[in-house]
Parts: C-alpha cells; structure tokens; sequence
C-alpha cells in the first residue's frame, strides 16, 4: 500500500487551508519572486539556493549533493508521472550523465515559509536551448542546522501546436481504421468531413484536428 509522504501531505492540506492567502496583500502572502524582490530575506535567499541545487545535482548527476541535501524519506514525481524514493531517485540520477552539459535557466521563484523548519519553493524552469518549460515545487525540511528536500516535483509545461491546413497533414482517409491499444483495446479513427474523429469502446467520440503532417491534436 502506497503511504502518503507525511510533511508532503502537510503541505498539500496546509495550502488547501490559506488558499486565499493568494489574494491578501504582497507584505501578507510571506513569498517573494526572486527576480522582483531585491530585499530578499537570507532565509528566502537561502531557500531558493538550495532548492537550486538540488534540481541542478539532479540534473548533472552530482550523486554527492544529492546525497547531502535529500531526506531519507523524499518523495519525488517527475513530469512523466513517475514516482521515486530515495533510493531509486539516486538511481535515476546516475544515468542522467550527459545532463551535465544542459544550462539550466530559472524564474518566478517564490518561497513560503510554512512553518520554522518547512519551506515550499516554487520555479520555473528552461533547459539549455529547449523551448519546453517546467514548474518546479520543492519543499525543504530543516534537520537540525541542515535544510534538505523532502518532496519535489516537476510539471511541464503544456505548449499547444498551431492548427494547420487539412492539405498539410494529407489524406484523412490514410489514417482511418481500427486501432489496437496495449492493453488489447481498439480505437476507431473515422473521417467526419475536415478532420478525424476516435472513437474510444465506450462509444465516445474524440474530434481530431491536424497540427503538420501526419500529426494531429485533441479537440
């Protein structure tokens, strides 16, 4: 049975709780974005350095600072829904080699104090040339004068393609036809004038539109 990670639940039914916070005054909300905020605590300061340097020894596979700065019970969900403990975040990390030549970019960092010894991190973040984007939250623990990450996850960021003309993808009818899914379902893909259509077993049917050739978008 999956357990929930115990200061990651916190956090979660903590800011369920002050979600109106978002709303008061700037010198209530005890946040602050890096990039306009010069006055800037050395604790907030503190705070988002470390959950720097945590993601860029994850990405670069530095096993030593992961090692220092990561509780024994982190929870960490990356953007392709994947799940990791400490042990097989570390395993992760260590085939992650050739990430020591990606630049990372960062922005919108914001930190809230939850409490003295808990901390919640919040970024954006750009990889090298890529165009992609992924929002970063990362909630630091203090052990005794030590602040290590707890839990952390990755979300990227969703870029929708443009429309294209039906001409570009070419004829709707190459793509029509029945589907098997892994799992032994099928899918049928039919031709509803200009565009596809997928209908799912359950009956329901999904709109198509082309993006470029040979690639297609929901709705």
């Amino acid at each position: 049975m999956i357990r929930p990670h115990p200061i990651l639940a916190f956090v979660l039914s903590y800011a369920a709780a002050t979600l109106p916070l978002a709303a008061r005054p700037a010198h209530e909300a005890n946040s602050v974005r890096a990039e306009t905020a010069p006055d800037t605590s050395p604790e907030e300061s503190g705070a988002i350095s470390i959950q720097r340097e945590w993601w860029t020894a994850f990405t670069h596979a530095d096993m030593a600072q992961l090692q220092l700065r990561t509780t024994d019970s982190i929870s960490l969900t990356l953007s392709s829904g994947k799940i990791f403990n400490r042990n097989s975040m570390l395993a992760q990390a260590a085939t992650q080699t050739k990430g020591k030549d990606v630049a990372i970019n960062w922005s919108e960092e914001a930190v809230r104090f939850l409490t003295p010894t808990i901390a919640v991190v919040t970024s954006r973040v750009t990889e090298g040339d890529r165009a992609s984007a992924f929002r970063y939250l990362t909630v630091l623990h203090q052990i005794g004068n030590d602040w290590k990450v707890t839990a952390a996850q990755s979300t990227r960021e969703l870029v929708i393609t443009p429309r294209v003309a039906v001409t570009v993808a070419g004829p709707l009818s190459d793509y029509a036809g029945d589907y098997l899914t892994p799992q032994g379902g099928v899918l049928r893909v039919v031709v509803r004038d200009s565009k596809l259509g997928l209908i799912e077993p359950s009956g329901l049917e999904i709109p198509f539109r082309a993006n470029r050739s040979g690639a297609f978008r929901i709705g």
